[in-house]
């Protein structure tokens, strides 16, 4: 049975199934919010027939992206994905990244060992990714219709990116068969609870309509990874992208630690093992 099937109506949590859903609250009248785990969704998340197109046609966002591709502050960002990644796996192995954009991260992992495939259905990005890795190391297409085999990696990462994903389970389920048991799964995605969000309300710039379909708590999102046979090793927030200068990378690692600690970073990072236990 899909996730889909499970849930009767809106009125009803995709994640934890309580009932103790409301509307309207901080994200606007297309969003409910559930008050047992936190998770937020839109309720009409699948009436837009090309989500993410802003991300296919190579809009201003993805500009930027190819443009900062080379920067020192860019290097940087890799390294520390990389050094999270690395206190739970290290290479040699086979890595997964869904969602590759540009391709750099993909390109620092395959740098220090890592047998890499990555997965990139934006052609404009797909093309960067490309040029970084070779085509033979890029697909084409979605996480929901990518064909890949069974039991096959030791790690993925899929970084911003589930929030964009109208099907609320799809990536979790897709990367618990990739991973051989025991593999592990890095997941980043926009905190719910993130003190930006507080202030903002719907103001907030993570609430894009045709982009970002879904919001968690590091309660949701653990309730979701146990439901697909894995174990959550970290859950934290983090704040600040490492991309800018030596400063400002310090500032955002110091009000960063503080607000990891009291559960409002911007964006949630989990690790979580495959248990195999289907």
């Amino acid at each position: 049975m899909s996730g889909k099937d499970k849930h009767k109506s809106d009125g009803e949590c995709l994640i934890c199934l309580s009932d103790r859903v409301r509307s309207g609250i901080a994200f606007g009248s297309a969003y409910r919010d559930c008050r047992a785990c936190g998770f937020v969704w839109r309720v009409d998340r699948e009436n837009f027939p090309d989500p993410n197109r802003a991300y296919a046609e190579g809009g201003e966002s993805v500009q930027a992206l190819i443009e900062q591709e080379a920067s020192p502050g860019r290097t940087a960002y890799y390294k520390a994905h990389l050094k999270r990644l690395h206190h739970v796996a290290k290479p040699p192995g086979r890595l997964l990244e869904i969602g590759c954009g540009t391709g750099g991260l993909s390109k620092a992992a395959r740098d220090v060992g890592w047998d890499v495939l990555a997965i990139e259905p934006g052609p404009v990005l797909r093309q960067a990714a490309e040029q970084l890795l070779g085509p033979e190391r890029v697909l084409g297409c979605a996480v929901e219709t990518a064909k890949l085999q069974a039991e096959s990696f030791d790690v993925v990462l899929a970084l911003d990116l589930i929030e964009h994903l109208p099907d609320p389970f799809v990536l979790v389920r897709q990367a618990s068969e990739w991973l051989r048991r025991s593999g592990v799964l890095l997941l980043q995605t926009p905190n719910a609870r993130a003190l930006r969000r507080r202030l903002y309300g719907a103001r907030w710039n993570m609430i894009q309509p045709d982009r970002h379909f879904l919001f968690h708590t590091a309660r949701s999102l653990e309730t979701l990874l146990a439901g697909q046979s894995f174990a959550v090793l970290s859950l934290k927030t983090v704040s600040g992208i490492g991309a800018g200068s030596v400063l400002r990378r310090a500032c955002e690692s110091l009000y960063g630690g503080v607000l990891s600690v009291l559960g409002m970073g911007n964006a949630l990072y989990a690790v979580a093992r495959n248990t195999g236990s289907k």
